[in-house]
């Protein structure tokens, strides 16, 4: 058995960030192996650079699992971008060939409205381009299609979902207005508006208000048409980084911390440990902390670093999701749900849907770690889905690092 090669189509633009130039590019898959040491893109240095066609070998990789990819760029003042990731999938390939299985029907709906199937010509590539109706669905509002196919064995590929938004005209036609003004700010600063006859391209860098911190900062920007309505507000971040002089000097990383919800003040959250080479004296590190015994439920974990000069990151944050351990056997007409979870977190709710898409509803709920669906079996092609939640209350008081019996009392 091998692994089949893997070639990416990929076809991006990256632009520079107040006019600088884009020198290298690199990738890697699934772990960083630390800025400079990925697979090196040959790219011509620019302030944009456009990347198609990328191959990337997959020999090596766990087959049937999923991996990811992950691009960044280098810029003429030495600084890398953060990693963007795409996820992909390498099959195993037996006796030097792959077989590939017919795709027989597909299977789309709206939002939570039951699918409509359509049968397809078998084949293992399809194009499917039928205009799909969207009668009955409610104009001007949001809606999310979704999309899957089955092969000849009965398997279901997961569901693609795409969001779009029906517009309703008078007369059954939709008028295009003129696009006259946009309107930007940064961060909650005041908004800025500029006439689109006036100003038709900007250059980004001009955009930011003069003494604009060092940092991470958001940039909104939404459009007026002739008649003064405004569309929605399109927002990115972006991070600020000083411009390079020759007395700079370069400061280094000499303290990390993390903390858990509740966020102390700098300084008074948890050390992580020194980093892989024993200390804290580079101005880029690599550690790593295991956190277990967290509640189930939604988390915010936070990390920042402290600089030579004494000052402090602003906080990164990511959310993490707690999630109890779920066994789901079948048992005469009943399914029989169990899962490993902190017991003292009750009641657990349980909620069962028709699909992985919904819509669920609770069922019920149970102060132990296990519950029965009574009777729900009442035809072998039954197919249910069911998750568990705690009770949310529950989760509220937990941080880390705890919080202070004074603290407790101000608050």
């Amino acid at each position: 058995m091998r692994l089949l090669s893997l070639m990416l189509g990929l076809a991006m633009v990256v632009s520079g960030a107040l006019a600088v130039t884009i020198t290298q590019a690199e990738y890697f898959v699934d772990t960083d192996p630390g800025q400079g040491l990925g697979t090196a893109i040959a790219i011509t240095s620019g302030e944009t650079v456009s990347i198609s066609g990328l191959n990337v070998s997959s020999v090596g990789m766990t087959a049937n699992q999923a991996h990811r990819l992950f691009l960044r760029y280098k810029s003429d003042e030495n600084y890398w971008t953060f990693p963007e990731g795409r996820y992909f999938y390498p099959l195993v390939v037996s006796a030097g060939s792959a077989t590939y299985d017919d795709i027989v029907q597909a299977e789309y709906w709206f939002d939570a409205l039951p699918s409509t199937f359509v049968d397809l010509t078998d084949s293992p590539n399809i194009t499917y381009p039928a205009l799909i109706p969207t009668t009955g669905l409610a104009t001007n509002t949001l809606h999310r299609y979704f999309v899957r196919f089955q092969n000849v064995n009965g398997s279901w590929t997961i569901a693609e979902g795409r969001y779009f938004y029906i517009l309703s005209g008078d007369g059954g036609s939709i008028e295009i207005k003129n696009v006259t003004a946009l309107e930007y700010w940064l961060d909650s600063n005041p908004p800025t508006l500029v006439d689109i006859a006036d100003a038709p391209t900007g250059n980004f860098a001009q955009l930011i208000p003069a003494g604009t911190t060092t940092g991470v900062h958001t940039f909104s920007t939404r459009y007026r048409d002739e008649d003064g309505v405004f569309s929605m507000t399109e927002t990115r971040r972006f991070v600020l980084i000083s411009q390079s002089s020759s007395n700079y000097a370069a400061k280094t990383i000499v303290a990390c911390e993390y903390f858990i919800n509740g966020n102390p003040a700098p300084g008074g959250a948890i050390p992580l440990p020194t980093p892989t080479d024993g200390v804290y004296d580079e101005g880029q590190e690599e550690n790593a902390v295991v956190v277990t015994n967290l509640p189930i439920g939604n988390h915010l974990f936070c990390i920042r670093y402290q600089d030579s000069e004494g000052i402090w990151t602003p906080a990164y944050c990511d959310s993490v999701v707690m999630s109890p351990i779920l066994v789901i056997q079948a048992s005469g007409n009943d399914i029989v749900l169990s899962w490993q979870a902190d017991p003292l977190h009750v009641p657990f709710h349980v909620f069962r849907g028709p699909d992985v898409a919904g819509p669920y509803t609770e069922i019920g709920t149970s102060n132990t770690l296990n519950y029965t669906d009574t009777g729900i079996i009442t035809d072998p092609a039954t197919r249910n889905i069911y998750y568990i939640t705690t009770t949310q209350g529950a989760l509220s008081s937990f941080r880390l690092p705890e919080e202070t019996r004074e603290n407790s009392t101000q608050r």
